[in-house]
């Protein structure tokens, strides 16, 4: 167990680094490289919270606060919290909310040990966070315990597409290419890491395991642009 919690340890530590690294050109580097699908991507999240969604709701991961942003945007007066373990992000988070004229509360933790009291949000989203955590199952167990009974939980994450046909053509541009480009544009390696973190991130199947595994039921997955990318949804029972 101890080899295990050592492990995620290490990979909080070396994704702060990558991150805070290419923080400045994070925003850029993600319209760019996915030709703008991850616009779409955030939107097809938000649509999928309840029409009637009242808060406070905590965006894990939130990084620059796309999401959060895009979510205040439909849901303008929700309490928001936005939490990351990544000072860099948050720092242009809350530029982001300046220039935008938006305002919401950014905690700096990590995902396993979030510092919440239990049952108090009454929904959790997490985009493209997910496989940078260090150990999946606490933080699942950790967004069940301070969810509400019937809360929401969102997840948006990069997946593998099963397409005969666009599978390798999109291996070879996530492979080859982003890698490339983004090492270039950021100077950094994290688009290096990309493509490894979601080669070794759970498939569909054992991702739903894990989900239930915390607790959660009525879990949906969805795949976005032939499975590049899945939307999952999961609620937490009410008993």
């Amino acid at each position: 167990m101890s080899e295990f919690i050592h492990l995620g340890q290490e990979k909080r530590h070396q994704n702060q680094i990558l991150f805070n690294a290419i923080a400045r050109r994070y925003d850029f580097l993600n319209h760019f490289l996915s030709l703008g699908l991850d616009l779409h991507w955030r939107r097809k999240l938000v649509q999928s919270l309840p029409a009637t969604l009242q808060g406070p709701v905590l965006d894990v991961a939130t990084g620059t606060g796309d999401l959060a942003l895009a979510i205040l945007k439909r849901f303008p007066e929700l309490k928001l919290t936005g939490l990351d373990n990544t000072p860099a992000m948050l720092e242009q988070a809350r530029h982001k909310m300046i220039k935008r004229g938006v305002e919401f509360v950014t905690v700096t933790a990590d995902a396993e040990q979030t510092g919440f009291e239990a049952k108090i949000f009454t929904a959790l989203t997490i985009a493209f966070g997910l496989r940078n955590i260090g150990n999946y199952s606490e933080a699942l167990q950790e967004f069940f315990r301070i969810l509400q009974p019937n809360g929401r939980l969102l997840i948006l994450e990069f997946n593998r597409p099963e397409s005969r046909v666009f599978g390798p053509l999109y291996s070879f541009y996530f492979h080859r290419i982003l890698p490339l480009v983004g090492g270039f544009i950021s100077g950094s390696k994290a688009y290096h890491y990309l493509p490894e973190s979601v080669d070794n991130f759970p498939d569909r199947i054992t991702l739903r395991k894990l989900i239930a595994d915390a607790g959660f039921s009525n879990i949906k997955i969805t795949d976005l642009t032939y499975g590049v990318v899945t939307l999952i949804t999961a609620e937490k029972p009410i008993i």
